[in-house]
This record gives C-alpha cells, sequence and structure tokens, in this order.
C-alpha cells in the first residue's frame, strides 16, 4: 500500500492538542487545543477550512483537552483536563456563545453516542460516566461507575452495548 500526503493544514500556535472530533454526519469538525477551539467545515474532506475560532474565559481552570460535537451539531461539549466542562452554542457559527460551564464533570476523554443523547467520559480518578445531553446546555450524570485506577480512554462497542475504558 502506498500512502501519501494529500494536503497539509497548518495553524499557527505553540499549544497542542490531543484530538480532532467530527460531528456523527462528518459536516462538521472540533478541535481542541490548550487554550482555544477551532471548528471546521469538513463536508468536502480534501477541502476542510475553518468556521470559527473560540478562546478559552480566562476563569476556566486548566488546559482544553477534548470535545465533542453532540447529535444536533448544534452544541460543542469541551472539557478542561481535570477541572471541569463548558457548553458552547455553535447554532450561529460565527458567534460562538458559551452556553454554561462547570468545575464537575471533567476528565481526560470524551466520545459522543452515535444513537442516544449521551456523552460517555473518562474521568480519570474518578472512573467512568455515562452523561445526559437532553437538556443542553446543561449537563446531568445519567449514571457513573467508579474504577480501579485512572481511566484515560472510553470507547463504545457493539453498538453501544458496551464501553471499553482504558485505565491503568
Amino acid at each position: 500500500m502506498n500512502i501519501k500526503l494529500i494536503k497539509n493544514y497548518y495553524y499557527n500556535t505553540s499549544d497542542y492538542t490531543p484530538n480532532m472530533a467530527f460531528s456523527i454526519d462528518r459536516t462538521l469538525a472540533v478541535q481542541c487545543f490548550q487554550t482555544f477551539l477551532i471548528i471546521y467545515n469538513t463536508t468536502d474532506i480534501l477541502d476542510i477550512h475553518i468556521l470559527s475560532t473560540r478562546q478559552k474565559s480566562d476563569y476556566l481552570i486548566g488546559d482544553l483537552y477534548d470535545s465533542i460535537i453532540i447529535l444536533s451539531n448544534k452544541w460543542i461539549i469541551g472539557i478542561s483536563y481535570v477541572y471541569g466542562h463548558l457548553n458552547l452554542d455553535i447554532q450561529n457559527i460565527k458567534n460562538l456563545y458559551l452556553a454554561n460551564y462547570s468545575f464537575t464533570h471533567s476528565g481526560v476523554s470524551l466520545v459522543i453516542s452515535k444513537y442516544y443523547d449521551f456523552a460517555y467520559l473518562a474521568e480519570g480518578k474518578q472512573g467512568f460516566s455515562i452523561l445526559s445531553t437532553v437538556i443542553l446546555p446543561q449537563i446531568k450524570y445519567a449514571s457513573r461507575l467508579a474504577l480501579p485506577g485512572f481511566s484515560f480512554t472510553v470507547l463504545p462497542i457493539q453498538n453501544e452495548e458496551y464501553i471499553l475504558a482504558n485505565i491503568k
């Protein structure tokens, strides 16, 4: 198999980013940097372009670490590494609105459900939780499970009947 670089996208920053999350319909993507988010139009994967950026508010503690776009493409949930979360209303893509934030519901890894109004969260020392996204911008725990060690990532498998958690 011959692999080749088709296109290279560059954004001038010294911040790091651990991931890029796509909407379920693959029309949007969000990239979470330490101090800001970038939202992309990914309708044509060979012609990705930036729709909007949003700086993290100073009162939000910690580095932005992971983010998701919920099923309706109206909200982004971002987590600040071990310190909390933020909810951005993205219905007006040029004027992103910080609708809610909290110093709870934090963790290391966040994955959106493909089938339900849930987000799956690896909470580090706290374990694993399922968050309800039904009443956004508020987030409520639907379920929570303490795990031994530190949970790093979660992966829904077999139509989300099971969640694979990576713990150390």
